[in-house]
């Protein structure tokens, strides 16, 4: 695996430019790709890749700053190394971490689409940040997060924001403003899944570990059949515990009671689908379980602000 040259001045040129939107189309000797990256105050870049070579490559970039980097996997897989680090993420991924100067190589194979979306934040930008919204518990908990390197799988809330990412006001000033509301919203989330896990540690040593392994399959059992969603009783069944414990349990781990994630992350995804498909709204309500259109209606305005016709047209 070689790298090239003409692709490594490529990729300088666009990490190098200091202007508020770049769009740089790869050339035919490298590839096919694009890559559009934004730039938002304080040094913040947000970078949109799609990329196809010609030949198996690798990637160098080596930094003398100190970055907070957020990576999303929209298509194939991502694979790099930072000192003796091996980081890989697949589609649907997402990893944070903190980058200390140190050089990183990236490894693409020949032929193969990827797609993967990169935020990077100077770090004293994202310290101060946080700073302002965590108390010091859950700031220690973050911090020893970024620097051991965090990979999950993305939501359909943090999907939904990913695919509105793409689709950006033509007005620059209002581009910025809109990319800015987005990445504030993109780290609330990202660092709320952070604080589930916190808490879950925190209060395991009050569940033996079958339950919070119980209560987690429970979780993903929800994020699994959003269009038809188990009743407390019937998940308790299906994960093999009471359901006293469970609803003590889930409310204790990620915060919420059970029906209320589960309204929560249906409504996140009723979202998705309108931004994502041409499905019309009465279609998405009877597909989430909605019986009555007002209730949907009622549900959504009640989470987003908006109902979802006007939230479609937005």
């Amino acid at each position: 695996m070689r790298q090239n040259s003409n692709l490594m001045n490529l990729y300088n040129t666009i990490l190098s430019l200091n202007r508020e939107h770049v769009k740089v189309s790869f050339p035919a000797e490298i590839g096919k790709g694009l890559v559009l990256q934004w730039r938002i105050k304080q040094g913040i870049t947000i970078t949109d890749w799609k990329m196809n070579y010609n030949r198996e490559t690798l990637v160098r970039e080596n930094s003398s700053l100190y970055f907070v980097n957020l990576y999303f996997c929209v298509k194939g897989e991502m694979c790099w190394e930072r000192e003796k680090d091996r980081n890989e993420i697949e589609e649907g991924d997402m990893y944070l971490y903190r980058s200390k100067g140190e050089l990183e190589v990236g490894y693409y194979e020949k032929e193969k689409n990827y797609e993967f979306i990169s935020i990077k934040m100077p770090e004293s930008i994202f310290m101060e940040i946080i700073m302002q919204y965590l108390d010091k518990r859950e700031f220690k908990n973050v911090i020893y997060h970024i620097n051991k390197g965090l990979k999950f799988s993305a939501n359909h809330h943090i999907n939904r924001i990913l695919y509105s990412l793409r689709e950006i006001p033509k007005n620059k000033g209002l581009a910025s403003m809109y990319l800015e509301g987005k990445l504030y919203e993109l780290i609330a989330v990202y660092l709320s899944n952070i604080i589930e896990k916190d808490r879950e540690c925190y209060y395991s040593i009050k569940l033996i570990s079958e339950d919070v392994d119980a209560i987690n399959k429970a979780k993903n059992i929800i994020d699994n059949n959003l269009t038809n969603l188990p009743t407390v009783n019937e998940l308790a069944k299906l994960v093999n515990i009471n359901t006293s414990k469970l609803s003590q349990g889930f409310r204790m781990i990620f915060g919420v009671p059970v029906y209320t994630y589960g309204i929560k992350q249906r409504l996140e995804y009723a979202a998705y689908l309108l931004d994502t498909t041409n499905k019309n709204i009465g279609e998405i309500a009877t597909l989430l379980g909605y019986t009555s259109m007002s209730h949907f209606s009622y549900a959504f305005k009640k989470q987003f602000g908006l109902l979802p016709k006007e939230y479609r047209k937005k």
